[in-house]
């Protein structure tokens, strides 16, 4: 369920499987769970639902409802390396940083500030808010070279942020509805 993450070798997907509450990894060929986060959901109707894969394939992350945090764990044994703050917002299709350093999510389905975040991704803690003045962020993707940031939003604009700098470069405004996710050309 949810969305699902590859390996960067491409021989296996983290996600949840339908039915369960927990995130797990399987083999691509096979459909076999191979290893489980350790962590428990945040309640008994909770879900890690959008997950994804570090580039360097040493981390994976989770992305809880309710408890609005990204777990961040290991793929080879299923423990928990570390964890996001909640920010009462669940937080949308977490991506690494091309050198596997940052975290970005979106921050969707809240009444305050909705800002993208980015993390550390090995301490888990919060490195900076993306401020803009659209409501709902839905998606945060790493261009392949680290150098922007697509976020998409409830407004139908797709913003990129320099990661230098952390400011707006470029907007599309060219959906009539929110925009949930974009994805890099290969040649960026």
């Amino acid at each position: 369920e949810g969305i699902l993450g590859w390996s960067p070798d491409g021989t296996r997907l983290v996600g949840s499987l339908t039915g369960t509450l927990y995130a797990v990894i399987v083999d691509a060929r096979s459909g076999e769970v191979l290893v489980e986060l350790k962590t428990p959901p945040p309640q008994p109707n909770g879900i890690l639902y959008h997950h994804g894969w570090s580039p360097d394939g040493s981390k994976v992350a989770s992305s809880a409802a309710p408890g609005w945090y990204t777990v961040i764990w290991d793929p080879r044994t299923g423990e928990e390396l570390a964890r996001t703050p909640s920010f009462g917002c669940y937080q949308a299709r977490p991506t690494f940083s091309p050198d596997s350093q940052l975290l970005a999510t979106g921050c969707t389905f809240n009444n305050g500030e909705n800002f993208a975040k980015i993390f550390n991704a090995n301490s888990g803690a919060l490195v900076s808010e993306l401020v803009s003045d659209v409501d709902w962020s839905n998606a945060a993707i790493w261009s392949q070279d680290g150098k922007y940031l697509a976020v998409t939003y409830d407004d139908g604009t797709v913003r990129v942020w320099n990661t230098a700098t952390w400011q707006i470069v470029q907007t599309f405004a060219s959906h009539l509805g929110e925009v949930w996710d974009v994805n890099w050309s290969p040649d960026g």
